[in-house]
C-alpha cells in the first residue's frame, strides 16, 4: 500500500493495518464535525486529503501543506482525475509557518506528520493558531516505542503525553485515543 519495498511482508502488513486504523478513527472523529475551511498539515501520500475531500462533500474548501513540493506534485498528479479533487488546494509551506491568518480554519488535521516537523512544539502552536475559535485540532502520530513497525528511533517521535500538553497549553480540550503503535488526539479549541 505504501510502497515498503525493502521490509520484510510481515513489518509492512504491520504498517499498512496501522495507516488503517488511523484512518478508520480519524473518520470516527470527523462524523460529528462541521466543517467548510479545512487544513490538512502534512500532505504526505494523500491520505487525509482524500478522506476530508469524502467526507465533507464540495461545501468544503481543503488546503493541503507540505514542505515538499515533489511530494505536492505527486499527489496533484494521484488527484487530477478524481471528482473531489478540485475542492482541494495544495500549498507548499512547513507546518511551524502556516501562511494563513488567525482562525482562518474550522478544522485542522495532521496525521502521522508530526515527528517530521523540525520543531513539533511550534507546529502545534501554528496549527492552534491558525483554528478559529470552537474549531477542532486532530493529530494522529506513531508512539514512541522501539519497534520494527514504527519507522522512527524512539526519541525523535513526540509522545501523545507531550503532545496533549502542549495542546492543552492552548486552552483546548482534549481527547486521546491510542493504538498499539499509533495515538490520536481530538481536541477543540475553546475559544
Amino acid at each position: 500500500m505504501h510502497g515498503y519495498l525493502k521490509l520484510p511482508p510481515a513489518v509492512a502488513r504491520q504498517r499498512d493495518l496501522v495507516f488503517q486504523q488511523v484512518q478508520r478513527e480519524s473518520k470516527r472523529s470527523l462524523n460529528d464535525i462541521r466543517a467548510r475551511r479545512i487544513l490538512d498539515v502534512g500532505t504526505g501520500y494523500g491520505m487525509s486529503a482524500k478522506t476530508l475531500a469524502r467526507r465533507f462533500g464540495k461545501s468544503s474548501r481543503i488546503w493541503s501543506i507540505d514542505p515538499s513540493a515533489q511530494v505536492l506534485r505527486q499527489v496533484r498528479n494521484d488527484l487530477k482525475n478524481r471528482k473531489y479533487a478540485k475542492q482541494i488546494k495544495f500549498r507548499k509551506a512547513r507546518a511551524e509557518e502556516l501562511p494563513f491568518r488567525a482562525g482562518a480554519f474550522d478544522l485542522v488535521v495532521s496525521l502521522l506528520a508530526l515527528h517530521h516537523f523540525s520543531k513539533p512544539e511550534k507546529g502545534v502552536r501554528e496549527m492552534g493558531r491558525v483554528l478559529a475559535p470552537g474549531g477542532r485540532l486532530m493529530i494522529a502520530d506513531w508512539r514512541p516505542v522501539k519497534s520494527s513497525v514504527v519507522p522512527h528511533t524512539p526519541k525523535y517521535v513526540p509522545s501523545p503525553t507531550y503532545v496533549t500538553r502542549l495542546i492543552r497549553q492552548l486552552g483546548f480540550s482534549t481527547i486521546v485515543h491510542k493504538g498499539r503503535f499509533w495515538y490520536l488526539i481530538d481536541a477543540m479549541k475553546k475559544w
